[in-house]
C-alpha cells in the first residue's frame, strides 16, 4: 500500500531536510517519491509538522514503584485534567490510559521503562501492554543481586556472566540494563547509609566501581542494543559531580549511559555548600565520545520520587512533601517512594538551572536525551514547557526573574 502525506512542514534533521512538502510510504517504510506513481491513500497534512516520534529512554510508566506511588498518592495529580467522577480509577493519577493518550499528544511514539525488577517483569509488560498508542520497552535491573555479587566475588569466568546478563534480558523481555547504585541496596540490608563508587559491599567484598565495569564488558559483550544504563552512587548529594566524573572516566572506551545527569550535577561552592558543576561535567561529555547521558530536569512543582535506589530514598525520607513515604528492602532490588515539591528557592533554582546547563552546554545533541526522570524532575506533562525553555533565551529571562538570584550567581546560565 502507498500512502501519500501532503502539504505538511517536514522536519528531518538527519537528512538536512526543513520544508514544505510530501512523504511517501509504502509498507510500513519511508520511501522515495515515486515516479507517476498514484497514493492508495492520501493524508493531508497542510499546517501540520510531519517529524519522527518523539523518543523517551528513561520515564517511570509502570511496576512496582509506580503502583506503589499510586497507593500512596491517591489523590490527583495535579499536571492531570480530572477523570470524571464515579469512573474506574476516578481518583488515581498516571493510569496506564493516562499515561498512553498524554505522551501521544505531545508527538511521542516510544517510552521506555528504565527500572524493572526481574522478579517483577510479568506484571511490569502486563501493565505496559495495558498503555495504548506508543511503543514501550524496559531495562532490567542487575547489580544488587546476590548471584550476580557472587559471581564477581568468586572471580566467575566472563563467558558465565555474560550468560547471567542474556538469560535476564531475554527472560524478562527487557531491551538492556541497568544498574542502580551498583551494590548499594546490598550494603543498605548491611547497615550502610553512604556508599561511593570505591566502597565495597559488606560480605562480598566487590567495588561499585567493579560491579559497573562487569556489567558494562557483558553489555557491550553481547551486543545489546542499549549500553549499560548506569544510576550511579551519590544522587542528588552535593559534590557528587565528583562520582559522576568518576564514572564517566571508567568509561573507558567501551559504551556507557548516564542516567539523569542533572541529579549528579552538584558541587560544593558557596555558603551553603551547594553550587553548579553543570559546566564541568558538560565537558567531561563533550570530551568522552563513548559516554551519553540524559538530563532528568527539575521542574517547579510537586511531583513524587520514586526509585529503586533504597538507600537513597532511605535518606531523602525526611523532605517528603505530602509527609508520607514508603521504603521497601526487596530482593536484590528494594525501592522507595518519596513525594516531593519543588519550591523556586535556593535549591530548587539551583537544579533547574543545572538541568538547562547541561542541555545547552553538551555539544552533541545525538548524545543529550530529554528527560525529565519522571515523575522524579517532574511529570512528563511539563515537556512542553520545558521545549520553550531549550530553545527560548527569552522563556529562561522570564522564568528566571522569579527565581533565587544566589542560585543563579553560581551557575553559568
Amino acid at each position: 500500500m502507498l500512502t501519500k502525506i501532503a502539504g505538511g512542514d517536514i522536519i528531518d534533521p538527519v537528512n538536512g531536510r526543513l520544508d514544505k512538502g510530501d512523504l511517501w510510504i509504502k509498507d510500513d517504510k519511508i520511501v522515495p517519491a515515486p515516479a507517476g506513481g498514484a497514493a492508495d491513500r492520501t493524508i493531508e497534512a497542510s499546517g501540520c509538522i510531519v517529524m519522527a516520534g518523539a523518543i523517551d529512554i528513561h520515564s517511570h510508566i509502570g511496576g512496582g514503584n509506580v503502583n506503589t506511588a499510586r497507593l500512596l498518592l491517591p489523590e490527583q495529580h495535579a499536571a492531570h485534567q480530572l477523570r470524571p467522577a464515579m469512573t474506574p480509577l476516578a481518583n488515581a493519577g498516571w493510569s496506564t490510559f493516562q499515561t498512553g493518550c498524554l505522551y501521544a499528544k505531545m508527538g511521542f511514539t516510544t517510552v521506555v521503562e528504565p527500572a524493572m525488577s526481574p522478579g517483577a517483569a510479568l506484571h511490569t509488560h502486563l501493565e505496559l501492554a495495558d498503555i495504548p498508542i506508543i511503543d514501550k520497552a524496559t531495562l532490567a535491573i542487575l547489580g544488587n543481586d546476590d548471584f550476580l555479587l557472587s559471581m564477581i566475588r568468586d572471580d566467575a569466568p566472563r563467558t558465565m556472566i555474560e550468560d547471567y546478563v542474556a538469560w535476564t534480558v531475554a527472560s524478562t523481555r527487557a531491551l538492556g540494563v541497568k544498574v542502580i547504585n551498583a551494590g548499594a541496596a546490598a550494603a543498605f540490608k548491611e547497615n550502610v547509609r553512604t556508599f561511593s563508587l570505591d566502597d565495597v559491599v559488606p560480605s562480598y567484598g566487590v567495588s561499585s566501581r567493579k560491579i559497573v565495569k562487569t556489567l558494562q564488558v557483558a553489555v557491550d559483550s553481547l551486543g545489546l542494543p542499549h549500553p549499560l544504563h548506569v544510576h550511579c552512587n551519590n544522587l542528588g548529594s552535593p559534590g557528587s559531580a565528583d562520582t559522576a566524573a568518576a564514572t564517566i572516566a571508567a568509561a573507558d572506551g567501551l559504551p556507557l549511559h548516564l542516567a539523569h545527569l542533572q541529579f549528579y550535577g552538584y558541587g560544593t561552592e558557596g555558603k551553603r555548600g551547594f553550587s553548579s558543576a553543570a559546566a564541568r561535567l558538560a565537558e567531561l561529555v563533550n570530551a568522552t565520545p563513548e559516554v551519553t547521558i540524559d538530563i532528568g530536569q527539575v521542574m517547579f512543582g510537586q511531583t513524587v520520587t520514586v526509585s529503586s535506589d533504597v538507600m537513597r530514598q532511605f535518606s531523602a525520607r525526611g523532605s517528603a512533601h505530602p509527609k508520607k513515604t514508603v521504603i521497601h528492602d526487596g530482593d536484590g532490588n528494594g525501592g522507595g517512594i518519596v513525594p516531593y515539591s519543588y519550591g523556586k528557592d535556593f535549591y530548587g533554582t539551583m537544579q533547574w538551572a543545572i538541568g538547562l546547563e547541561l542541555f545547552l552546554l553538551i555539544d552533541d545533541p545525538w548524545r543529550v536525551f530529554f528527560t525529565t526522570d519522571h515523575p522524579n524532575g517532574a511529570p512528563f506533562t511539563a515537556y512542553p514547557a520545558l521545549f520553550e525553555l531549550l530553545m527560548s533565551r527569552e522563556a529562561r529571562t522570564e522564568m528566571a526573574a522569579g527565581l533565587s538570584l544566589s542560585a543563579l550567581a553560581l551557575s553559568t546560565l
